[in-house]
């Protein structure tokens, strides 16, 4: 149709073409902001589905599975070098070509990221020396090694081929079953830090690692070698110990751990001594957690007491199994303290007691205590008025104390009174106490969680 047929001048038509184009090229805006946004979608689906698939591989899941579902998930897996980064090898797994194909595999997929490599699976070692020998091959990429030590003898299995190629080894989990073991594949590992040792016979030592560079150093099981191994580790920082009804067995001579600063120690016995802490001297010592188990054997406090005196730098103690008046004995030697935390505390009140007056002929127990945590299995009736009592010396203003928490595991025979309230209403300090849980057949009444911020001026009138 003309311009003359539509009644429009040569300008108008012009003028329609000029509309047109613009309306065109809106089209063509809107269409690409679409793309992008699809693009984006796209992008973020993909991301999403990375975060599903790494939490389905933090619960112990093999990513291989996911990349056999479909295409893209596939792409997103193989893609992710975060997926790849365990390897792990059972009595189950056994050589043929295409496991030993997928197993090169794992590690290219894994790129420039350590994998972390374990050689007995569900507690079963394996025992095929193809197996070894490929994750010697990759041994320059293993970043964190669960084995099992002697490696079966009659396979021929070996890890030699580790030897001076394990640049990025930082965490080591040994499992013995022999009285001793040689690991001379391991003896240089300069990036080595973390050592964890599982022995399945008390008397087991590990022999032939790199201690000198060791920083961290933990026990699953007991060895009463324990402490024979700490004296070899001069940087060490953190060490974990158990104690079975063997014991631990003291260093020829005394050693100072001049950067030991968190010790922990758990037991499997009733005849707990601390006879070894006497060979230690720990002069950076900050942060001490110990199982006391009652202590029915008068030489686990007095060990501990002179062990906890050597301690000046301590800022954090926490105690488990023990009563009221051993605490108050104990933190006696520990007066640098920020931090206290006691478990299954049974006969709390001496030790409120303790803590809630000023000593005249004595510094007052804790000066510096910022966080006083305490779980007891009951609360007798004056346990309260105990609490009050410490409440009052250390939480008012300008004191120390900024939070204070007491749960009763057990059925609580007191309760805080709406006086209790009251009266710490304009303390400085927070305050949460805890109590109650289920115990015989019937369901008892659990206490709630009680803060200031829980209390309203009616409640306290």
């Amino acid at each position: 149709m003309s311009a003359r047929q539509l009644g429009l001048s040569a300008s108008e038509l012009r003028q329609r073409l000029v509309d047109i184009d613009c309306q065109r090229a809106e089209v063509h805006a809107q269409i690409e902001g679409l793309r992008s946004e699809l693009e984006r979608l796209a992008t973020e689906r993909k991301a999403l589905t990375l975060n599903i698939f790494l939490y389905y591989v933090a619960e112990g899941q093999d990513p291989l599975i996911l990349a056999h579902v479909c295409r893209e998930w596939r792409e997103v897996a193989l893609a992710a070098t975060a997926l790849w980064t365990k390897v792990s090898v059972g009595k189950a797994t056994k050589s043929s070509p295409d496991v030993e194909k997928l197993l090169h595999r794992r590690f290219d997929w894994a790129g420039d990221r350590p994998v972390s490599v374990e050689t007995a699976r569900g507690g079963n070692a394996c025992s095929d020396p193809h197996i070894f020998s490929i994750i010697s091959s990759h041994a320059h990429q293993i970043g964190a090694l669960d084995i099992d030590l002697p490696l079966p003898p009659r396979a021929a299995c070996t890890l030699d081929g580790m030897t001076g190629r394990l640049p990025n080894l930082v965490s080591l989990r040994l499992t013995s079953s022999a009285d001793n073991v040689t690991a001379t594949f391991l003896r240089d590992a300069p990036a080595l830090r973390e050592l964890i040792i599982s022995t399945t016979q008390a008397r087991a030592s590990i022999v032939d690692l790199p201690f000198d560079r060791v920083t961290t150093l933990r026990f699953d099981k007991p060895s009463q070698y324990a402490v024979r191994l700490m004296a070899k580790m001069p940087l060490l920082q953190t060490a974990e110990l158990i104690q079975d009804s063997v014991g631990v067995m003291p260093p020829p001579r005394n050693i100072t751990l001049k950067n030991l600063r968190i010790l922990r120690f758990r037991h499997e016995a009733s005849n707990l001594r601390f006879s070894w802490l006497g060979s230690l001297t720990c002069p950076a010592l900050q942060v001490v957690a110990l199982d006391l188990h009652a202590a029915v054997n008068p030489d686990c406090v007095q060990n501990l007491a002179r062990f906890l005196d050597g301690c000046n730098n301590l800022i954090s103690l926490e105690l488990t199994t023990l009563t009221g008046n051993m605490a108050a004995g104990i933190i006696a030697h520990t007066p640098t303290i920020l931090s206290l935390t006691l478990h299954d505390l049974t006969d709390a009140h001496p030790l409120f007691e303790a803590l809630g007056q000023r000593h005249l002929d004595a510094p007052d127990l804790l000066p510096n205590l910022v966080q006083l945590h305490i779980s007891a299995a009951s609360a007798p009736t004056n346990s309260f008025s105990g609490v009050l009592e410490l409440l009052r010396f250390r939480g008012m203003a300008g004191g120390a104390l900024q939070k204070f928490a007491f749960t009763v595991v057990e059925h609580p025979a007191a309760r805080p009174t709406q006086a209790f309230w009251r009266e710490i209403k304009n303390l400085e300090c927070e305050v949460e106490i805890r109590g109650g849980e289920v115990g015989g057949k019937d369901k008892l009444e659990i206490l709630p969680l009680y803060s200031l911020v829980d209390i309203s001026e009616d409640q306290i009138k």
